[in-house]
Formats: structure tokens, sequence, C-alpha cells
């Protein structure tokens, strides 16, 4: 998220005196600064949307996720995290209720969703689509975790296409390297894809998670 934490400045009562400002409104006086306006500055936190499969060839690599996650939760305005194999659910509301063990204990506990299921990339982003595309606009960062590995079910990349057009930046992160991507995988799909980013292996995981600037 390097440079994602942002400002605006805004017409206040108190602040700082904005030249450009001040001179647009005094044009009427040929210039001549009679009337200041001042400026303030407020801080805007980025939003961030992280979809995460849970199924158990990435689950150790979810964990890692779920836990970097909530240790992050007050550095952003808003965190929606969702998890999926076949189905997709909403379990922000557990990281923000639960103590950590507890919320990650419930995600991966099988009550939510069928953690042993086969992942489906393509049925879990259209139930996205469908339900949660609303809380992606042009201040959120989307991030994707799973390998890619939709067990030849249909990768719907028009649903990836639309959560792209709405957001700020895409990020897709994977456990294994992106050379072991194969045709059959949701990740031939994603390579087409206008990413912001594309992370795969350990290796990479880790050297975007220490480069997280806020």
């Amino acid at each position: 998220m390097r440079g994602a934490r942002s400002y605006r400045r805004y017409v206040s009562n108190r602040g700082r005196i904005s030249i450009a400002h001040t001179l647009r409104k005094n044009m009427v006086y040929e210039g001549i600064p009679f009337d200041p306006v001042l400026t303030s500055r407020r801080d805007e936190k980025p939003r961030l949307v992280v979809i995460c499969d849970v199924s158990l060839s990435v689950r150790n690599t979810a964990r890692f996720m779920l836990h970097l996650l909530y240790s992050l939760q007050s550095l952003f305005e808003q965190v929606r995290s969702f998890a999926f194999v076949s189905d997709l659910v909403d379990v922000s509301q557990y990281f923000e209720q639960l103590g950590l063990a507890e919320a990650i204990g419930t995600v991966f506990s099988g009550e939510l969703l069928d953690v042993d299921a086969n992942s489906n990339y393509g049925r879990a982003l259209e139930i996205f689509c469908q339900r949660h595309l609303a809380v992606v606009t042009p201040q959120t960062t989307v991030i994707i975790l799973g390998d890619g590995r939709g067990n030849r079910n249909p990768p719907n990349a028009a649903a990836l296409e639309a959560i792209r057009l709405r957001t700020k930046q895409l990020i897709w992160l994977s456990p294994e390297p992106r050379g072991s991507w194969g045709p059959r995988q949701f990740g031939h799909a994603v390579v087409r894809t206008d990413l912001s980013s594309c992370r795969g292996g350990p290796q990479s995981q880790a050297n975007w998670a220490g480069s997280l600037k806020i």
C-alpha cells in the first residue's frame, strides 16, 4: 500500500492561508487579497477489501494473511474481509468483534462455509460481484489471496474485471511462483487482466508484506 494514505485540503474557518483560493476569490478586487481564504488538511485513510481462499491448499498462507490484516485494521478507514472456497462469505464482523484466535478459528471451523470443498474462483467472484461489489470504490485496494487452482471450473475473468474497473488497485497474492501457473488454473486468466500487482511465491509475499507503508 505504498502511498495509500492521502490527504485532501478543504476550505475552513481555521488553518493556513491558501494563495490559490484567496487570489481566485478576490478577483473582484482586482486580485488584491482583501478577503483571505483558509484551508485545513484532512488525512484520508485507505480502504481495503480482502478476498481470501481458505481451502486446504492455501490454508497456512491464508492464516498468515488474516493475522496480518487483523493487526493492520486500525490503519485503514475500512477493512472488509471475505473468505471463500466455493461459496463466499463476509467475515468482517468476526475480525471486528472477536479476538484474533477466535476470529480465525471461526473462519476455518466450517461453520460459515464448507472449507473442505474444492475451490471455485469463478463462483466465488460471481457471488462477490452480485452481493458486495458496492463496497469497492475508487479509494479501495482489493487484495485476492489464492493459488488460482479452480479445479476445472470456469474462471469467470469477467467478474475479476468488474472488480478491477471499480477499484483503486487490484493485487493478487499467490503462494505459488507465477511461472507454475498452468492454463487450467485461474491464474492463467489473471495474467491477462490489468492487475496493479501480481505476486507469486512465499518470498514475494514476504517482500510485499515488509514493504507495506500506510
